[in-house]
């Protein structure tokens, strides 16, 4: 160890970029480490299904394959044919499919219901525009197209306040 405080001492900036770099060692080492654990406790999660796609070529059948460290394996038993490939669709219809505007507009008046319920701890009917920004996390712009757009609240001198309903 005198070897190396002699070295820190003479070469400050070598011994620093020495150090570092055995930090770096040590830390991949360690993650190395971490995954061969995980793929030795946990192989379903690295399973998959391989499908071809080539422009120039017939399409192929899906192979179904099993991630074994540090190789992938042929499914030998068929145990990987009960798995269902996820759709054909691509991400950005996917997202588009699952929320339409209308399950959207539902979702925005229950948030503004329930964090108005929230604010309104003393039932005034009126809660401060600020408290319901700080509760739903939006900006005032939001809440103020969420109080628009709901029936049953509209938007006043201090804030928000609810709407009697005509009986």
């Amino acid at each position: 160890m005198n070897f190396m405080n002699d070295f820190a001492q003479k070469h400050p900036k070598a011994a620093e970029w020495v150090r570092k770099g055995g930090l770096f060692l040590i830390f991949s080492w360690v993650v190395t480490a971490l995954k061969a654990v995980m793929l030795m406790f946990l192989p379903d999660v690295f399973r998959s299904m391989v499908e071809g796609t080539l422009r120039e070529f017939p399409k192929f059948a899906p192979v179904n394959i099993w991630f074994d460290y540090p190789v992938h394996l042929q499914d030998a038993t068929g145990c990987l044919q009960d798995v269902q490939p996820e759709a054909e669709l691509a991400g950005w219809q996917k997202s588009r499919q699952a929320a339409q505007p209308k399950d959207r507009q539902k979702e925005r008046r229950e948030a503004l219901e329930k964090a108005f319920a929230a604010c309104d701890m003393e039932n005034t009917g009126c809660v401060p525009l600020v408290q319901l920004i700080t509760y739903l996390g939006k900006s005032k712009n939001t809440i103020r197209d969420y109080v628009d757009e709901h029936p049953g609240f509209e938007r006043c001198k201090d804030g928000v306040k609810r709407v009697k309903k005509a009986d």
